[in-house]
């Protein structure tokens, strides 16, 4: 049966319980990180000086508030019932456990608000004795610091100027806790000329990415944790190999993960074993060949010694994007690579032994002995023994688990 959205939540829920649960509902390590990093200060009109927010409750009336303060846009004052209960509820879902926002929004929520003493009043105050005019003041007093979201994708254009504008906006992204992602695959190969003809020969996108790099360096996410930067880069761009190898030396690109965008062109040229072309970007025609199953086989190998590059699949994400009509995905944020991440390390199964048994190359056969490899690597050891002389890609296919026999791949 259908429901409206106010319907979906509850209208009563006991609040004094939830605001003083009978035993903590944190472990002593979990208490101790939220005290380091997520807990703001406020003002404290019992001793009229500043102190931290002292439990999970008082922090999360504060995120709760926060969030709801947006709806003070769209609500008229006889709305305010329905405006109480939403905070309530999302209060609830976050001591509770059912729910839980990104960091930025977390540390962010009243940035700057909780330590002036009448905005702190109205933050920390009951929802019970909230009126529409106080969560309209709340919101249109936030401050440029109150930033919630945590993921962004910039564009990086082929020019000097667009190169370093980009690097200014990473750092302004990541100076209010947000995490950036950037597809390189726009910039020229490195000993092209460069734009402009001057004479000069292009670095390519990898040097450019030591820029980024720097730039995480030295600018803290929000003043709370390391920077956290994607860089992607198409399979048919000509320094693809050396994009492939960023990584292996220890210390490089440390604030980087890095993905190849993994074209459905090159998972058939994989499988096929025919050659692939990689084209440049200064003219679009094709600058060299590679065997397709060699550059599958690169990015595997690399991936199982380092943990990159990852893969993103873009033909298989643009066939699949809701919004296709407002243009193509190049790039995602860090945070599904991050979250992910043990899970895509392991991919390093070689293209012969992932599609022997196929009769056609598809995304499908692709992520599906991908993620199959990489999963079992990281949910469980395997009653195969594995030594470390073993060659990876063996490794791998020792420690997956056989396929279901509904799986629609086989392994070789």
């Amino acid at each position: 049966m259908y429901k409206s959205m106010k319907e979906r939540f509850r209208d009563s829920l006991d609040m004094g319980l939830l605001e003083n649960p009978l035993v903590p509902r944190q472990s002593e390590n979990a208490r101790w990180l939220l005290e380091q990093r997520y807990y703001a200060d406020r003002y404290d009109p019992e001793t009229g000086g500043l102190r931290k927010e002292r439990s999970f409750e008082e922090f999360a009336r504060r995120v709760s508030r926060i969030v709801c303060t947006a709806e003070s846009l769209y609500r008229k004052a006889d709305d305010i019932e329905w405006l109480r209960r939403l905070e309530k509820n999302l209060f609830a879902d976050l001591v509770e456990g059912r729910f839980i926002f990104n960091s930025p929004c977390l540390f962010a929520s009243g940035a700057g608000m909780t330590r002036v003493p009448e905005l702190a009043e109205l933050i920390y105050r009951s929802p019970d004795e909230m009126e529409l005019a106080d969560y309209r003041r709340l919101y249109d007093n936030k401050t440029d610091n109150q930033q919630l979201f945590a993921c962004f994708v910039i564009d990086i254009p082929d020019s000097i100027e667009g190169i370093f504008d980009s690097v200014r906006d990473a750092a302004i992204i990541s100076k209010y806790g947000g995490g950036v992602g950037g597809n390189f695959g726009h910039l020229r190969e490195r000993g092209a000329d460069i734009k402009g003809g001057t004479g000069g020969k292009a670095s390519g996108p990898v040097s450019f990415m030591e820029t980024w790099n720097t730039m995480g360096c030295v600018v803290v996410q929000g003043g709370r944790r390391r920077a956290a930067l994607m860089g992607m880069l198409p399979d048919d761009h000509p320094d693809i190999e050396q994009f492939m190898d960023a990584k292996t030396e220890e210390g490089k690109l440390s604030y980087f993960n890095i993905s190849v965008c993994v074209s459905d062109e090159l998972v058939s040229a994989a499988r096929e074993k025919r050659p692939f072309a990689l084209r440049s970007r200064a003219n679009g025609k094709a600058a060299r060949t590679v065997q397709g199953d060699e550059l599958w086989n690169k990015l595997c190998q690399n991936a199982w010694r380092r943990g990159d590059p990852g893969v993103f699949f873009i033909d298989r994400a643009n066939a699949d994007n809701l919004l296709k009509l407002s243009g193509t995905s190049t790039s995602s944020p860090p945070t599904p690579a991050a979250s992910s991440r043990c899970r895509r390390t392991r991919a390093a199964t070689s293209a012969p032994s992932i599609w022997s048994n196929s009769s056609a190359p598809t995304r499908r056969d692709a992520e599906a002995s991908i993620w199959k490899v990489s999963w079992t690597r990281c949910t469980g050891p395997s009653t195969t023994s594995i030594s470390s002389s073993t060659p990876p890609a063996t490794r791998c296919r020792a420690s997956a688990s056989a396929p279901s026999a509904s799986a629609p791949w086989g392994w070789g």
